[in-house]
């Protein structure tokens, strides 16, 4: 039998809680994925944990790599690739970090090929369906 703290011991477990630019946001409303890296770095962002573990699924790839390589990595503890944290922080956040970059890379430019053919469709159709005979 081990040693168990009281319950009216225990902090009260907080709720999660976030700002941007001093105006308070519910974080369930706000979709996963939706945080940009124009309105991250643009806009004054506070949070409690509990508020900074939410925003983590609200944040775009190019927010959570932006946020890994300026604020996270460079505060690690570790700067051993021995210890588990030391071989995270040196070698596997990294590389899935230019794995990510890399991605999004291809991922923009899919996005603007898929967006110039979308283009050309709709001129040919608009060319072809809208003449009157």
């Amino acid at each position: 039998m081990g040693f168990k703290i009281p319950e009216d011991k225990l902090k009260p477990k907080l709720e999660p809680f976030a700002s941007f630019n001093g105006e308070q946001v519910n974080l369930d409303e706000l979709e996963n994925q939706s945080l940009t890296l124009d309105f991250y770095t643009n806009t004054d962002i506070r949070a409690n944990t509990p508020g900074q573990n939410e925003l983590i699924k609200k944040y775009t790839n190019e927010v959570l790599v932006y946020k890994l390589n300026k604020h996270i990595l460079p505060n690690c503890s570790s700067r051993d690739d021995i210890t588990y944290d030391g071989a995270l922080q040196l070698r596997y956040v990294p590389e899935l970090i230019k794995r990510i970059q890399e991605l999004e890379n291809e991922l923009s430019k899919v996005r603007v090929t898929s967006r110039d053919n979308e283009r050309q469709v709709n001129y040919w159709q608009n060319q072809y369906f809208n003449k009157e005979y």
